[in-house]
């Protein structure tokens, strides 16, 4: 099942709580009472929507746990459905406690503009969230025509989500292994390449999302160009529309970043030679001890001195990259001349 992956969303976190306690949560602030209100993610939906029609395809929820603000994802999917854009929302299933609950509350998303819905299914969210509600979330989700996509976080490689979800409803899903990233409450833990006996080559490294962007509003107001790993310790935070802010402003700063350019359409090698051209002898780290390509960001832009000094070279380098791409597509001499001096 191939995955839906063109386009940019706009990405909602409303709520840091959570009724899980994954040992490996990269964001373990559930009692924090930093929250999105509904007022300001539709204002947010109608700034986008007027300021950059059909920039964003997509409204989503992460968490935390937004099903414990269902409501307010009723309302916001219900505004951007207006504007033609769609909704998708990842829950740990846990308000699933029957058939009928998981079919009545999916389908009033859906009835909104939802279109995919994902969840997890692990050794660790089982220990919260009984692997009966999750069944009944994707039942109902499937029964919907939703998109349905469902992830495993283990510590082993070689650990399958088909094998605890069930191999009839994992054959309808997209389903989703991965390993631990040493972030938040998982600091500590031994998860790296290195450990994992995995390879790590940067030449194949790169974002997650190679088209498009999960442009994350988190709940302080922080604005950030990605939903994983690196979201609460990236320091490449795009603005903030609590501090006043333009989202719309923002969100042209994302979608026109040479970095994240470089690091959707190439790879971190790419990255690393066009720094190199100018600062030979930067510090990387060591990609061995990095938990993949996600932990290898954060690990990256953990730093910021380097943050800078990456940002920098790539500003001397952007003009010649883009020449070459025009070079290449054929474009006529004049865009190559407004391209190589942008």
């Amino acid at each position: 099942m191939p995955r839906p992956d063109s386009g940019n969303a706009l990405v909602f976190k409303p709520t840091r709580a959570c009724p899980a306690r994954c040992d490996f949560c990269c964001d373990p602030l559930e009692t924090s009472h930093e929250r999105l209100h509904r007022a300001e993610m539709l204002d947010m939906v109608e700034q986008i929507a007027k300021a950059l029609p059909g920039l964003i395809g997509t409204v989503g929820f992460t968490g935390g746990e937004p099903f414990l603000l269902f409501d307010d994802v009723l309302a916001v999917l219900e505004r951007a459905a207006v504007h033609g854009m769609t909704g998708a929302v990842v829950s740990s299933s846990h308000w699933a406690h029957d058939a009928d609950t998981a079919q009545q509350r999916l389908s009033a998303l859906a009835a909104v503009g939802l279109r995919r819905y994902s969840t997890s299914c692990d050794h660790e969210h089982l220990r919260f969230v009984p692997l009966e509600r999750i069944r009944y979330a994707v039942s109902a989700a499937l029964e919907l025509d939703l998109f349905v996509t469902v992830t495993g976080t283990f510590s082993q490689p070689g650990e399958q989500v088909a094998a605890l979800l069930g191999t009839d409803l994992a054959e309808q899903v997209l389903c989703e292994d991965k390993l631990i990233a040493p972030f938040g409450r998982a600091t500590g833990q031994m998860a790296t390449v290195r450990h994992y006996g995995l390879e790590a080559d940067l030449a194949q490294w790169g974002c997650y999302r190679r088209l498009g962007h999960d442009i994350l509003v988190q709940p302080n107001g922080d604005v950030l160009p990605c939903c994983s790993t690196n979201n609460t310790i990236n320091p490449l935070v795009f603005g903030n529309v609590r501090q006043g802010d333009d989202l719309a402003a923002i969100v042209r700063a994302i979608t026109g970043s040479f970095l994240l350019r470089v690091l959707k359409f190439e790879s971190f090698a790419l990255l690393r030679e066009l720094v190199e051209r100018h600062v030979p002898k930067l510090v990387w780290p060591d990609p061995a001890l990095a938990s993949g390509p996600c932990g290898y960001c954060a690990e990256v832009f953990s730093d910021p001195h380097r943050t800078a000094v990456i940002l920098d070279a790539l500003v001397c380098e952007q003009p010649a990259y883009m020449r070459q791409l025009a070079i290449k597509a054929g474009l006529p001499e004049e865009t190559l001349f407004a391209l190589a001096n942008h």
